[in-house]
């Protein structure tokens, strides 16, 4: 709210010294003083730095109630720059026999004092009240007592009274000018110069890509502005390290700008302790330097603050309301980065939709826009949000600009030397973010920052070869020498990643269980020792699972909650699981379930998000489940990629399937590491199903599925399938019968049949005929299978491969195939001699004939002709007959002979017997 008129007296102060500030608004203001101070005169909502901005103008004297406080005090500091600058009279009330800070010290070595520490604070007040009646009237007030001490090293003889006239200078008054003409410009050229080095320091500092040049010239500016007394010099020169990821470097600058009085530096050093950077983390003691850097006015510790609300650290509840305020009011810092990263934090929260504040993607998008302005170095990460909102929203087209912005900006500042963005340059070409996923490039850029000695440069060479990534293979012996490298070095997160590849088993003797648990255990301890807290949260899932005893979820419980109080997002998700799973039991353990999973996957765990998702997706709210699916993937998680991809697959949120889109996801899943997408999109491309056949992306995505433990019978058998023909590979038998025999042991009637193919013709393996009747047998139990193999199955009965015959069970199989379609000569008359062993003529006439028909086989032939004989129809009888006879029958039996039966027997007219005489002759 405007202030409408001036103000006689601002009065800046120490929180800590309100009573005093109280005591000095209540005498004046009881005698005709109009006063302002905080936070009395900040209205509801308004802007705090706004409002005492305004005030300072408004103002003609600034009292200032000098102590111990208010000399460590950033925000007095700012008030007396403020009313110094703008040109007003400023009156110190001295209540502390400390030395002043040396920012103090420029702006009021020729201010008088009033010492306050004698007589009793109520006669004090009185007199400074009557000093400051003189200046703002001009006239001074005869019951001003004359002796109030001024600074000592200031006390003047008292005038009279001081009039303004003209004069003439004398012999002593051009002696003081002199002296003032020599010592004024080394006043200035001192103060001076420490306050251009810190303008010259910031301007560096804030150079848009952080380049070495930049930083080297930023270091020397703020040494040289520490050396003159700016205590916020040791923040930036703290900032600085961590540029470097130096944070041993940095605590000891921020812990020299703490004694010194620098409220920059005290919510830095809290930030170290709250994320364990360099330091064993501590979440209170992070909290305790945020809460005592915001009592004395220190704006920027707003956003450290709103964070806690966010986070809802130490088990307290998330308020997203409260952050935000926090956030808002830190965005109008002076501070460029600490502005920026309120700004983002809101776009975060307007982006995400934390509890009752809804999503709203133009605020979020607005907000991050303002974070770039603020700090021109903040494009990579703010395009990168900005991606983010749009894939949220289902604009992959926009998304894919803003990542290609952000890595192009990431890959200008990482030639300019930036160790940060040469990590993120890596990582957007190991994640596919604005490019296709290139670890090789990847790899280039982890090992320039490796180089430099930046061990979380060779903790993510390590989870690169640990995952794999487009043209890097997983190569876990690799991904332990980078974490082991790291690990000697001190890095404790590298140690702890080590415990997780021993407790998986993907390092360690395999066949020994007990082993790899126990070396889990020591690196996990040694993590915890080297001050990496998460590594409660490690030994909490190894004494849930009882890897090293029995499962007791009490115990990792209490790990679990010692991880969480640290703000370890995979402790809060485990706690949502074991309150989900009723490992735990409370009043209402779905409620603590979400209360956990929702504060984790605000933090930023993607399983959380997958579990949320997941349970959205239960009560068929398919859209939501996208949402925290989609938040999920931009962490990379592979799992939630399929889900989506199952969403569009099933038609869960569209009328009908989408194939091509849950293919895209698919892939995507596939390309961070998850088998059951290799194994989905592999047996697409084996059936043609979306896109084109493709043998060899099938092959290479069935066998990631296989490597990795996770493939069905369906992906053993198209496998087998693929080395059996030779389909995009050269043919391996070997591996086919392996691949089919896997499936096969599952029941699947593809590979049952194959492979019993296999047996039966001695392909790839010794023919055996009891082998190739149990797997062609259960194929046509489990399955639809061929005539063909039904006609197998049939030979193997009809001629007692497997040492007896059944021409019952020969005749069954053989009708299967004749009812799958098959037309085979053999198969016919194999049906034609079981029916004549059952009697039916006619039928095995006609199974004869057809067999004839197909192979022009005499035989066939002739025992068609039989078989019609017996069934009493010798006209067609003696056309088979004459058939077998004129294709050169030759067998024990004379077809003749059943012609002249039949000529003889009286079944012919004469006519008729004398057109088939000729075959008597």
């Amino acid at each position: 709210m405007a202030i409408t008129e001036d103000i006689d007296v601002f009065v800046s102060y120490s929180s800590k010294n309100k009573t005093v500030a109280d005591s000095i608004v209540s005498d004046f203001e009881a005698n005709g003083i109009k006063c302002w101070y905080a936070p009395r005169d900040i209205m509801p909502g308004e802007e705090w730095v706004t409002a005492i901005t305004e005030a300072l103008q408004k103002t003609k004297v600034l009292v200032l109630v000098y102590t111990d406080e208010s000399n460590d005090s950033r925000q007095v500091m700012n008030e007396v720059a403020v009313a110094f600058n703008a040109g007003k009279t400023i009156v110190p009330f001295r209540l502390t026999e400390t030395k002043m800070s040396s920012e103090f010290e420029y702006y009021l070595t020729r201010v008088h004092w009033l010492d306050a520490i004698t007589k009793s604070l109520s006669e004090n007040i009185t007199k400074l009240r009557k000093y400051v009646e003189i200046i703002l009237t001009g006239v001074e007030n005869t019951d001003y007592e004359s002796d109030i001490p001024l600074r000592k090293e200031e006390k003047k003889k008292k005038k009279a009274k001081s009039f303004i006239v003209p004069i003439v200078l004398g012999g002593a008054a051009a002696v003081v000018l002199l002296l003032a003409l020599i010592l004024l410009p080394l006043y200035f050229i001192f103060f001076g110069s420490k306050n251009k080095a810190m303008k010259d320091g910031i301007e560096a500092f804030n150079s848009e890509y952080h380049g070495e040049k930049d930083n080297a010239s930023a270091t020397e500016y703020f040494e040289k502005a520490a050396k003159g007394g700016v205590v916020d010099a040791y923040y930036y020169l703290g900032m600085l390290d961590e540029r470097k990821y130096d944070y041993e470097a940095a605590r000891k600058k921020y812990e020299k700008g703490v004694e010194k009085g620098s409220n920059l530096a005290k919510i830095e050093l809290g930030y170290l302790y709250e994320k364990g950077l360099g330091v064993s983390a501590d979440v209170k003691l992070a909290k305790n330097y945020y809460d005592e850097a915001l009592k004395d006015g220190c704006i920027e510790a707003n956003y450290f603050e709103g964070e806690f609300y966010l986070c809802g650290y130490l088990g307290e509840n998330i308020d997203a309301k409260k952050a935000l305020d926090y956030f808002e009011k830190c965005s109008e810092s002076e501070v460029s980065k600490i502005s920026a990263d309120a700004y983002t934090a809101i776009g975060n929260i307007y982006q995400n939709g934390y509890d009752e504040i809804e999503c709203d993607e133009t605020k979020a998008l607005d907000n991050y826009k303002k974070a770039m302005d603020v700090f021109p170095y903040y494009q990579g990460i703010a395009n990168e949000y900005i991606a983010e909102a749009y894939l949220i929203s289902d604009d992959e087209i926009n998304s894919g600009i803003n990542y290609k912005k952000a890595l192009e900006f990431y890959e200008r500042a990482a030639a300019e030397g930036d160790l940060c963005s040469t990590m993120r340059a890596g990582y957007c070409l190991q994640y596919g973010r604005g490019c296709e996923t290139d670890g090789e490039k990847a790899i280039e850029y982890y090992r320039r920052a490796a180089d430099k000695g930046i061990l979380e440069a060779m903790y993510m060479m390590g989870n690169l070869y640990e995952t794999g990534s487009g043209n890097v293979e997983q190569d876990y012996d690799k991904a332990f020498k980078w974490y082991k490298t790291a690990a000697d070095k001190g890095f404790a997160k590298a140690m702890n990643r080590i415990g997780d590849l021993y407790v998986t088993q993907n390092l360690g003797d395999k066949e020994n269980v007990e082993e790899c648990n126990n070396l889990a255990r020591e690196w996990y301890d040694l993590a915890l020792s080297g001050g990496y807290v998460y590594a409660y949260s490690s030994i909490g899932n190894m004494i849930e699972n009882g890897y090293n005893g029995e499962a007791d979820f009490e115990g990792a419980f209490d790990y679990y909650k010692k991880s969480a109080d640290y703000g370890d997002p995979r402790a809060m998700a485990y706690i949502g699981r074991m309150y989900s799973w009723g490992y735990i039991s409370s009043d209402d353990n779905l409620a603590e379930a979400w209360k956990w999973y929702k504060k984790a996957a605000l933090e930023g765990d993607t399983d959380a998000m997958l579990y949320l998702g997941m349970k959205m997706e239960e009560i068929n709210e398919y859209d939501e489940a996208k949402k925290w699916y989609l938040k999920a993937s931009i962490g990379n998680n592979a799992v939630a990629m399929r889900y989506i991809a199952e969403l569009y697959y099933y038609a869960k949120i569209i009328p009908n399937p989408d194939y091509e889109i849950a293919f895209g996801w698919y892939e995507k899943a596939t390309e961070f590491g998850d088998s059951y997408s290799a194994q989905k999109i592999g047996n697409m491309y084996y059936d043609g199903t979306v896109v084109e056949k493709d043998y060899t992306k099938a092959r290479i995505n069935l066998e990631k599925a296989v490597l990795n433990g996770q493939a069905d019978a369906i992906t053993y058998s198209n496998l087998g399938t693929i080395y059996h023909k030779g389909l995009g590979v050269d043919k391996d038998l070997d591996k086919a019968v392996q691949y089919l025999t896997k499936a096969s042991s599952w029941g699947t009637g593809a590979a049952c049949e194959e492979l019993g193919n296999m047996y039966f013709e001695g392909e790839g393996v010794f023919r055996d005929f009891n082998e190739a009747l149990n797997y062609l047998q259960t194929a046509a139990e489990n399955g639809s299978v061929s005539g063909e193999t039904h006609k197998k199955i049939g030979d193997i009965y009809f001629y007692g491969y497997t040492g007896y015959q059944d021409d019952e069970k020969a005749k069954n199989c053989y009708l299967e195939a004749v009812r799958k379609g098959l037309e085979d000569a053999d198969l016919f008359s194999n049906l034609g001699m079981c029916y004549y062993s059952d009697g039916d003529h006619k039928l095995s006439a006609e199974y004869f004939k057809k067999a004839a028909e197909l192979n022009n086989d005499p035989m066939d032939m002739f025992n068609a002709g039989i078989e019609y004989y017996n069934s009493g129809e010798y006209k067609e009888s003696l056309k088979w007959f004459a058939k077998a006879t004129d294709n050169g029958y030759i067998g024990a039996e004379d077809p003749r002979g059943y012609i002249r039966d039949i000529i003889n027997g009286g079944h012919l007219t004469e006519a008729e017997a004398a057109e088939w005489n000729k075959y008597l002759n």
